[in-house]
């Protein structure tokens, strides 16, 4: 494998470059781009393209041109992107900057808006790149960032469909073989190049939630409709994938003011959720069970116990068919402990409720203890502190067996869901709306994302991903 830099002399001695003289005599010199790429590894064409990078930056006047464009001359978004401690975010930042500075970025000395400097690489560069990275750095000329719909996914390739510019119909590309690139119904940014059989992707991806992806391909959309109107209009492909790489940096290294978490409030009623436990005294815990088992809105659950432990009762307080499609909503729940009492609920009204419906039932067999109220915000930084408990990491069932509950417990709700109501259909259950021409698209879009999101928590979670291919298959609808 030569290490020669194309720009450097011929080590035949001839006088003449090595690009001009032996370069193309050297065995395996007549493969096409597309033969030599499929042959490099990621580190290879990560290596050769950011040490591109390094030489371009060295000329001020190129430097400057190049990052002034890739950050919108924001200082505090070119500091924090090169200051990030995120390794994995740092060395995705610049595979993407340098691919787009070989392969789009302006050349101001040049006057091209949009040349990319691939050839001035490829020219006088004088790093010595390998014959991979050269292979590399000639098919990322005249490429560009677009963002695409993730169809299907295979080990080593995935189906992706563009969705800016209106392309063709979905295309296989190429991905690096034992990595989790994307999982179906992501919405990505990639840059694709030529490939011996289909195209590949680019060392970089903007990784983006569905949500904000879709969000981003309509104000590309609309940026370019602007730019047609233009008198001097900017290239259309280069500028959308230059808006994409700028959304992507701004996701990512942007100013990182925590949101406000939304307000949450109860089913049946405007008060806010947070966490509510109360504990009783309880004096004779079978005259207890015998009150409470009087009421009709009260279901009963006897855990089986141990040897020796104490009896595993609970009771859930319900608010009968108060839900659509008749279901039930839970007001608060009890559980028996070794000290007592345990009701937990969503809402401090709902606390007191739930205290006045055991005092008026059980009389003098339950005195109220004490009560804990803790926020949203609050549980979320004591979980995030402590991690999963011991008990729920000894208690995880066998992957084979929790993905086949999960698939159980998911069929048969989303089943009832489909004759369910939902207000992102304006009222309409699932299988109506998809007899709709106006509406079936947003129950396409929405059997997208029950996909998509269970996906990404199977992938995280190292199990095998729930299959709603029934859900599609009962609509009518195609994926």
């Amino acid at each position: 494998m030569s290490k020669t830099g194309l720009a450097d002399p011929c080590p035949c001695g001839s006088g003449k470059a090595y690009r001009d003289c032996c370069f193309a005599k050297e065995p395996g010199a007549g493969r096409s781009a597309q033969e030599s790429m499929s042959m490099s590894s990621y580190a290879e064409r990560y290596n050769a393209a950011t040490s591109a990078l390094g030489w371009l930056l060295e000329d001020e006047r190129r430097r400057n041109g190049i990052l002034d464009c890739f950050y919108r001359g924001e200082e505090d978004l070119y500091d924090s992107a090169w200051d990030s401690k995120d390794d994995a975010n740092c060395l995705m930042h610049s595979a993407l900057l340098a691919e787009w500075a070989i392969a789009e970025a302006p050349d101001l000395a040049g006057g091209a808006k949009h040349a990319g400097f691939a050839r001035l690489v490829l020219r006088k560069c004088p790093v010595a790149f390998s014959r991979e990275g050269l292979a590399w750095i000639r098919a990322l000329e005249g490429s560009a960032m677009s963002l695409y719909e993730v169809r299907q996914t295979e080990p080593g390739r995935m189906l992706v469909q563009e969705l800016v510019h209106g392309g063709t119909g979905p295309e296989w590309i190429e991905t690096y073989s034992g990595v989790n690139v994307a999982v179906q119904w992501d919405v990505v940014g990639l840059r694709l190049v030529p490939g011996r059989e289909f195209r590949r992707m680019g060392t970089g991806l903007l990784d983006f939630e569905r949500s904000a992806g879709l969000r981003l391909v309509s104000q590309v959309k609309k940026w370019l409709v602007r730019n047609a109107r233009h008198k001097d209009p900017e290239d259309p492909v280069r500028m959308a994938g230059l808006l994409c790489l700028q959304a992507w940096l701004y996701q990512t290294f942007g100013p990182n003011e925590e949101a406000p978490l939304p307000r949450l409030v109860v089913g049946g009623s405007n008060e806010e959720v947070c966490f509510v436990k109360d504990w009783f005294r309880v004096a004779d815990w079978d005259a207890l069970k015998d009150a409470l088992a009087s009421r009709e809105d009260v279901r009963f659950d006897d855990r089986k116990a141990g040897s020796g432990e104490a009896p595993r009762w609970s009771w859930t307080w319900l608010e009968r068919g108060a839900m659509e499609g008749g279901m039930d909503r839970v007001l608060a729940t009890f559980f028996r402990k070794p000290d007592g009492l345990l009701v937990e609920c969503m809402a401090k009204g709902r606390a007191d409720a739930a205290r006045a419906m055991l005092e008026a039932c059980a009389g003098g067999l339950a005195k109220h203890a004490s009560r804990s109220v803790e926020s949203i915000q609050d549980a979320l930084a004591r979980r995030m502190q402590e991690g999963p408990s011991p008990e729920v990491k000894s208690n995880r069932l066998p992957p084979d067996v929790e993905s086949e509950v999960l698939r159980q417990v998911s069929e048969r709700y989303y089943r009832q869901w489909m004759d369910m109501s939902v207000p992102a259909l304006d009222g309409r259950t699932p299988r109506h709306a998809a007899r709709l021409k106006t509406q079936k698209a947003k129950v396409v879009e929405l059997l997208k994302d029950i996909e998509n999101s269970e996906n990404a928590r199977a992938r995280n979670e190292g199990r095998q991903p729930v299959d709603f291919g029934f859900l599609w298959k009962e609509l009518g609808l195609e994926r």
